[in-house]
């Protein structure tokens, strides 16, 4: 801070305002705010034109989305019965042993068996941004992590509870949690606003970070416009992580080896539109990747190696999604999962419900 200023009279010209004189540490303090300030502003411009052009691509994604049907003979799924989950608001989607299906949404865990009855629910004293499963019933759920401006996140942590529900611990409370993925001993855990994936024991221990910038080893980075990061293990034993920024999936040994990346930028159905896609995604058992768009909503399937195969649900189906009002940085998502069975299960906030969606029948299989 500024001393007390010291000033100077000057008894031969008394008409002329007297000089303040800086002391040393001011002339050390001037220059840092100064800096302050620059930073700020840089910042800021950074945030805004960032912002700025996420939204004229959301436009068009909403634009694109009102004008440009889907080519129906595309479509090779159907959709089924869904599953109502007697929330207001949802939050996360996970399927887990003997294709339990647990879904997270105010303040609460509900567990349906895969007819949808609903076999199990714990309320929680916050709300939950995202959950998986271990094999033996182990719940890791991801708390609340968004703020409604795009680029904040609330560093908020993991809860870890047991297979009755029961709370158990609660770990990285300096974390964004937007996505937990489970594989064998190993949770993989997104940390969105540090633009990082987290491999950890079930302890808690951490074991290394995955998808780090290091331009040495191939490593460009994540891109992290806003508060959706998604992790997935495959088949294989690989971990899959969304570089939205960069709408592609990048594949990862898990000691964190860069082994390649998948995707194009694009507002045809075979691309990933906007600013930040995808913004969910899940494997199949075979496999094959279900992806989520948000901006223009739709659920696709592409191949084990990223080629498009078909979609899943166009955006047709999501008549309340599309982006209209030209900012959809933070707009709803429909986060995605997959069962044993091959089904695909799709969480709509918009009617608060699970939808779920097979394969249509040809005339070699009926």
């Amino acid at each position: 801070m500024f001393e007390r200023p010291v000033f100077a009279a000057h008894h031969d010209r008394p008409r002329r305002r007297p000089r303040r004189r800086i002391n040393g540490a001011s002339r050390v303090t001037l220059p840092l705010i100064l800096l302050a300030v620059i930073l700020a502003v840089a910042a800021g411009w950074y945030v805004g034109s960032h912002r700025n052009a996420a939204r004229s691509s959301d436009t068009a994604n909403a634009a694109l989305c009102k004008s440009a049907p889907t080519d129906m003979a595309l479509v090779k799924y159907r959709e089924i019965a869904p599953i109502p989950t007697g929330l207001k608001q949802v939050g996360g989607i996970a399927v887990g042993p003997n294709d339990t299906i647990y879904v997270t949404g105010n303040s609460s865990i509900r567990v349906f068996d895969k007819t949808g009855r609903q076999i199990k629910q714990a309320a929680t004293i916050f709300p939950l941004a995202c959950i998986a499963i271990a094999d033996d019933g182990t719940v890791y759920a991801g708390i609340n992590t968004h703020l409604a401006a795009m680029s904040e996140f609330v560093p908020s942590g993991m809860a870890v509870l047991g297979p009755d529900l029961t709370p158990l611990k609660t770990l990285l409370s300096d974390t964004s949690v937007t996505c937990i993925a489970v594989a064998g001993e190993n949770v993989y855990v997104t940390d969105a606003f540090h633009h990082v994936i987290l491999r950890l024991d079930k302890s808690g221990k951490l074991l290394n970070r995955i998808a780090e910038k290091n331009p040495a080893k191939g490593i460009d980075g994540l891109v992290v416009p806003s508060a959706h990061l998604d992790v997935a293990v495959g088949p294989d034993g690989q971990v899959r992580v969304a570089n939205p920024g960069r709408q592609r999936i990048e594949t990862y040994t898990p000691d964190g080896e860069y082994l390649g990346a998948w995707g194009k930028s694009g507002m045809q159905i075979d691309g990933f539109s906007g600013c930040c896609n995808p913004a969910d995604f899940a494997i199949l058992p075979d496999g094959r990747f279900v992806t989520s768009e948000k901006g223009i909503p739709r659920v696709n399937l592409y191949s084990a190696e990223g080629k498009f195969e078909c979609a899943v649900a166009p955006h047709e189906a999501f008549p309340n999604g599309c982006c209209s009002t030209g900012d959809c940085s933070q707009g709803s998502t429909r986060d995605v999962a997959v069962d044993r069975a091959g089904r695909i299960l799709v969480l709509d906030p918009d009617t608060a419900s699970v939808r779920i969606f097979v394969k249509k029948e040809t005339g070699a299989s009926k």
